[in-house]
């Protein structure tokens, strides 16, 4: 049993830890249906539960979790060393697990306990994959890759399997690459990395069908759904479904449906297969054909001579085509990053590399020697500094822009400034521009700018602080404007009693003038009170007055001190006090 508070649990039947959903009972039956989903490794109907209970409330992070588990095909299995369940990832990405936004979501709604548990998942998450991307880089790239279901539910052979062995055969005659599970896949070896570099390095994917059940097979849609992936980022990939007896308007998964098919029933339907391979991939035969035995000189010198005339695309394609036929020189995979990285400009970059640029790196490291590595590597670091330095440009163009805008606002607006406060807006702008410096700490350069944006921020902090402090100061003065209506008031006031009685001549007037001049002396003191209180709230108010300068002119005394080396210092000390007292 599962008590109410817990947000984590222990399985009685394999003690695995999982986390517990805190949540509503139909909620809760999704959350049954889509893990059991995923631990039958059918990922992509889960994602479509997580999504739904999403869809109710986007800060359930157990459904953010388990999209994140779903997208990176996690499955937990026991070792039979510890007898503890560790995760295995069978659908590797370029992107660490530690970076996936489904991930972030799902840290950013857990409470502690639930944080410290995917954390210590993710992390481990990230070794294997990190592993398995290191295995992939050795593995020699592919051309055509078949994606097909190999057994039926009784573990015979399929029709599917036959026409893809046929098609295998053909294909390699014609000194084509061809991922075919049933050969390429080597026993005794890991699986996901040989199909991740085979779905990655394939030009095209034939995905074959004789029943339409078996298009939505576990590991067959596993293989195609994360080939329309690449294809959404790689618009030069293309995947064929290849069916038999079946309607493809009807028959196939909706998302195959966009895409022109073949039939398997057409006369002559493996040379249109070869024929179809030869428009979309270079067989190797004809690639040796053309360029011979020093065919990567000669796709080098075509690529530089492109580079030359800033043709970068151009010059990629060539290094491309040259590493279908010599996927482990390094020389291929260096000026390829080079041409991604428009021969590695800083101009607009606010990051080393790209997904894809990252990606091409790692294959230039997994084929270079001891010696390249280190060249490479001090290369790198150079074009790292450029952009460090680009970038530092860019934001001490910013801080200035800045500090003009803000110059002007307290020049030309001084109302607004004052009384509308709005130096906390200032403060918010010069805090982002901040940020974006953080990232470039190490350049020497930019001690003085990370020095006048704090001492920005420490001068707005005081404003702030004694503008807050000076209500007491700003009573004094509110009470001693009171006082000075209130004794201008009586001040009328008198004068239009000293007219009423020389206006009054009769016995009743005399009477009346009697009374009147009472009242008049009473008047007087009244007055003499409110002139005695007025007198003394002056006197305090300036005293107050003098001892917040004194305490302000003292503070800035020690900023000014702390960042004595800033050349330009926008507010100066007549300009603080202003702020806070005019």
């Amino acid at each position: 049993m599962v008590s109410s508070d817990q947000s984590l649990a222990k399985c009685s039947y394999c003690n695995a830890i999982m986390t517990v959903p805190k949540t509503e009972k139909r909620r809760m039956t999704l959350y049954n249906r889509a893990n059991t989903l995923r631990m039958n490794q059918e990922f992509d109907q889960a994602i479509l539960l997580y999504q739904n209970i999403l869809l109710e409330n986007e800060k359930e992070e157990d459904a953010y979790w388990g999209v994140a588990l779903c997208k990176y095909g996690i499955e937990y299995v026991r070792d039979e060393k510890t007898e503890k369940m560790i995760p295995t990832c069978h659908r590797a990405v370029y992107t660490p697990f530690l970076q996936d936004k489904d991930y972030l979501n799902a840290l950013k709604y857990a409470n502690p306990e639930k944080q410290n548990f995917y954390r210590k998942e993710g992390g481990y998450i990230d070794e294997i994959l990190e592993k398995i991307l290191q295995r992939a880089s050795n593995e020699t790239p592919c051309d055509v890759f078949l994606c097909y279901k190999e057994t039926d539910m009784n573990g015979n052979r399929t029709q599917d399997s036959v026409y893809a062995a046929e098609i295998y055969k053909a294909l390699t005659q014609q000194r084509f690459r061809v991922f075919y599970a049933r050969e390429t896949l080597q026993l005794g070896m890991e699986y996901e990395p040989q199909i991740f570099a085979a779905l990655h390095s394939a030009k095209l994917m034939f995905v074959i069908g004789t029943d339409a059940s078996y298009f939505e097979a576990t590991w067959v849609r596993n293989e195609w759904g994360r080939y329309l992936e690449i294809i959404q980022k790689q618009k030069d990939r293309v995947l064929i479904p290849l069916y038999k007896g079946l309607n493809p308007d009807r028959d196939f998964p909706y998302e195959l449906r966009r895409f022109q098919a073949y039939d398997l029933d057409t006369m002559g339907y493996l040379l249109d297969i070869v024929d179809v391979a030869k428009k979309i991939v270079t067989p190797l035969e004809k690639i040796e054909e053309e360029y011979g035995e020093n065919g990567a000189e000669e796709y080098i010198c075509l690529a530089e001579t492109e580079i030359k005339e800033y043709r970068f695309d151009t010059a990629a394609e060539f290094y491309m085509a040259a590493l279908e036929l010599y996927p482990n020189d390094s020389r291929l995979w260096w000026g390829l990053l080079r041409c991604k990285t428009e021969n590695f400009s800083p101009v607009g970059r606010t990051e080393l590399f790209t997904e894809e640029e990252q990606k091409i790196y790692n294959q230039l490291i997994a084929c270079s020697s001891a010696e390249q590595k280190i060249g490479y590597k001090e290369k790198i670091e150079e074009f790292n500094q450029r952009i460090q330095t680009w970038n530092c440009a860019r934001y001490y163009k910013e801080l200035q822009e800045l500090q003009k805008r803000e110059k002007e606002c307290c020049k030309e607006d001084k109302e607004h400034w004052r009384y509308k406060e709005n130096y906390d807006e200032w403060l918010e702008m010069y805090k982002k521009l901040a940020d974006k410096l953080q990232s470039y700490s190490a350049e020497k350069g930019l001690e003085p700018l990370r020095e006048l944006l704090d001492y920005k921020a420490e001068v707005y902090a005081l404003i702030k602080r004694y503008k807050s402090h000076d209500q007491t100061t700003n009573q004094y003065a509110r009470d001693f404007w009171l006082l000075q209506s209130q004794t201008e008031a009586l001040d009328k006031k008198i004068e239009s009693l000293k007219k009423d009685i020389v206006s009054s001549e009769s016995a009743k007037g005399f009477f009346a003038k009697r009374k009147q001049q009472k009242k008049q002396q009473n008047d007087i003191e009244t007055l003499r009170r409110y002139q005695e209180q007025k007198t003394e709230m002056e006197q305090k108010y300036h005293m107050q007055k003098a001892l917040l300068y004194q305490e302000m002119n003292a503070e800035l005394d020690m900023i000014e001190e702390k960042y004595q080396k800033l050349s330009e210092c926008f507010f100066d000390r007549k300009s603080v006090c202003e702020i806070v007292c005019c």
